[in-house]
């Protein structure tokens, strides 16, 4: 009772000390001024802060001020979220919180930026909107707003980014690194030192939106030094499929039985071979100087895996030993039986993966209900240069597992559930567009939504048109953006347009491009992305 009591007048203080407050009814992040800000002339984040200025996602006070080094209050910063990222849907129920007035400033902002996933309360339903936001929140709430998960870095692994990473809070440690994956955790001036318990100033919060909003490559808004990352393995990203919007990739050693799946490989029974390669695969795999590089550092040796799963009536069993040389081995037993006990196929793996298959890495192992079948599927995701993924599914005909193998090139997959029928779908980056044009981010490139479906990847990014509307917004935020600034927009105009395409809306895309650059000539331009939307099938010649 004594606890429950002080619960009760802590939230009637809070309460009250927004009332008290409550005469500055104008919001304080947004007042209104000019964007020539006379406060920001050769401060570190000024390229940043005037671009997001320029897109009224911020503006100053009426001095013309910006006051970069200010703290930002809970409250400001809900409105700053729905300011910037208005895109992004409500994923919860409405919340009501005991210290927000309906008639406070922020009551819109703060409730929708918590239906959004981007923050949260305390408890009693207390939400705190005159706290200084420190800048571990702030992240935590961008990278969870947008649904960022980490792929490559583990919260057991933020020590090697950060030297102060020992004071990053237990329930923040995933989102932290899932942010600094996607470059974006701002550190001024110490690259190395999160300071996550400092409150974020507002000049810290504009770079986080601005790594959130733009694409960055040297000459970005925000200073690379500043921009805390990790880096990818460098291994050649070889004999990776090419993947078209009508046909899913398949490899030069698999049947192309189906134009939209890869083979289905049994267990028992080696992969037949085509002679013919598949339709827009190159007769050799690219080298490695043509294939696009990220930056990249060595991973350190991967440690045995011993992984055991439980799905419903599947019980599977993984090892990996990745030395002398890596051996995998799985188990499935279902419902009482041992249907499969033995190594993955090396010819498998060599006629996915060309590179050396002793730098393989193990990303992940899990089993998911991929159709609503009740019939689980095992995921086995791995690292080799690019990312690859096998899938177990079961064949009740056969009694037996057969193998997907499946490439996503240089990024990993995203397994998103898009609708509300509960089913994941795969989105994959097209890498070929990165290779072409030199771009940096998945942000950046063409995205393609799969399904899987009884034993078969489908191509179905026609179908959801909302989810890829996203997307393209984002990719025309940065042809403006370079637009602005003189540089070249080939290659994110080619990834305009494809996706523009696999929605069956070119013409309307062409019609937005030509309006960028009214009078200009821009034919060459347009030829030029228009033959590579050609050669990579996305227009049909």
């Amino acid at each position: 009772m004594k606890t429950n009591r002080w619960h009760i007048i802590l939230t009637l203080v809070a309460a009250i000390a927004v009332l008290i407050t409550h005469p500055s009814q104008t919001n304080p992040a947004f007042p209104v001024g000019e964007a020539g800000f006379t406060d920001v002339q050769n401060h570190w984040a000024q390229p940043c802060i005037k671009e997001l200025a320029d897109r009224q996602i911020i503006t100053g006070y009426s001095d013309n001020t910006f006051r970069p080094n200010n703290p930002i209050t809970r409250a400001e910063f809900a409105a700053l979220v729905n300011q910037a990222f208005p895109r992004v849907q409500p994923t919860r129920r409405r919340q009501n919180f005991v210290d927000i007035p309906t008639d406070f400033w922020a009551y819109d902002a703060i409730s929708l930026a918590s239906q959004k996933g981007f923050l949260s309360g305390y408890i009693g339903s207390v939400f705190n909107p005159l706290v200084n936001i420190p800048r571990v929140q702030a992240l935590v709430a961008i990278s969870n707003g947008l649904g960022f998960k980490p792929q490559q870095l583990s919260p057991e692994q933020l020590g090697d980014v950060f030297i102060d990473s020992a004071t990053i809070p237990d329930y923040a440690k995933e989102a932290i690194a899932a942010a600094t994956e996607n470059w974006l955790v701002v550190n001024y001036p110490n690259v190395r030192q999160l300071q996550p318990n400092r409150p974020a100033t507002r000049a810290d919060v504009a770079t986080f939106i601005c790594q959130a909003i733009t694409n960055f490559d040297e000459s970005a808004l925000v200073p690379a030094q500043y921009i805390a990352r990790i880096s990818v393995d460098d291994q050649p990203f070889a004999k990776m499929p090419l993947t078209t919007p009508e046909t899913q990739a398949v490899t030069e050693s698999e049947p192309a039985e189906t134009p939209s799946s890869p083979a289905d490989i049994s267990l028992n029974k080696p992969a037949e071979t085509s002679s013919e390669p598949p339709q827009k695969i190159p007769d050799s795999p690219p080298t490695e100087s043509q294939v696009f590089q990220p930056p990249a550092q060595a991973l350190p040796p991967q440690e045995p895996i011993n992984k055991t799963i439980e799905f419903d009536n599947l019980l599977a069993e993984f090892d990996f030993n990745p030395r002398p040389s890596p051996k995998f081995r799985l188990k499935m037993t279902r419902r009482g039986e041992v249907v499969l006990d033995d190594n993955i196929p090396e010819d498998i793996l060599n006629n996915l993966i060309s590179s050396n298959l002793d730098t393989i890495r193990v990303l992940d192992v899990r089993t998911i209900d991929l159709n609503g079948d009740r019939e689980p599927e095992l995921i086995v995701d791995l690292q080799s240069g690019g990312y690859y993924s096998l899938i177990y599914h079961y064949r009740p005909l056969a009694k037996q597992y057969g193998i997907i193998p499946k490439s996503w090139g240089i990024w990993h997959y995203d397994l998103t559930e898009i609708t509300d029928d509960g089913l994941p779908r795969f989105v994959g980056y097209d890498y070929r567009f990165a290779r072409e044009f030199n771009l940096q981010s998945q942000s950046q490139v063409p995205l393609t939504i799969w399904e899987y479906r009884a034993g078969q990847f489908q191509n179905v990014t026609v179908n959801y048109p909302e989810f890829v509307t996203l997307h393209l917004d984002r990719i025309w935020r940065d042809i403006e953006q370079r637009h602005r600034q003189n540089q070249d927009v080939r290659g994110v105009i080619a990834a305009y347009m494809a996706n523009q395409y696999s929605l069956g809306q070119g013409e309307l895309g062409w019609r937005k491009v030509r309006s960028l650059f009214e009078d200009r000539n821009i034919s060459d331009l347009l030829a030029d992305v228009t033959r590579f939307l050609q050669d990579t099938g996305y227009i049909e010649q």
